[in-house]
């Protein structure tokens, strides 16, 4: 039996991953059996709903906060594009008020959640001190090495 090591799976955990996979399933039963002119906005929203849980888990596998945020902003942009998706369709009479309401319900969600989560990494980011490089050496090679400050007089 192999036994798996290392693999970064804390994702599928979060709530905000469990609300935009709920997303993905909610915006696929509402664009099922389109009509051969909503076929493209169909596929477009289906591919968006389906970013934004890709990339909530591709980036937390990543190995950086910054990249991390970047994903995130990534995943955010792709439930602007579903909604602007959903929002067409249902102007253009190609889906009832009421399956744009139960998928905007869970986007809005979703939204919300990736907000607070963009919002409080990027606090976490702004907290952290910038590690010279030397710290960073010392770091890598000895981590149980502390740095005194050089003090001169």
């Amino acid at each position: 039996m192999i036994r798996s090591r290392n693999i970064k799976r804390g994702f599928e955990k979060l709530r905000v991953l469990n609300d935009a996979v709920s997303l993905y399933a909610a915006t696929c039963k509402t664009y099922t059996k389109p009509a051969s002119e909503l076929e493209r906005v169909a596929l477009r929203g289906i591919d968006a709903s389906q970013n934004i849980f890709t990339n909530i888990s591709e980036g937390y596998c990543r190995t950086g906060g910054k990249d991390y945020l970047r994903y995130l902003n990534i995943a955010l942009a792709s439930a602007a594009e579903l909604h602007s998706c959903l929002s067409s369709s249902l102007k253009g009479g190609h889906i009832t008020k009421t399956q744009f309401k139960a998928v905007d319900q869970i986007l809005h969600r979703t939204e919300s959640q990736l907000v607070q989560l963009i919002e409080s990494l990027q606090g976490l980011e702004k907290r952290k001190k910038p590690a010279s490089m030397v710290e960073r050496q010392v770091r890598r090679y000895s981590p149980s090495l502390t740095l005194v400050p050089n003090l001169s007089y």
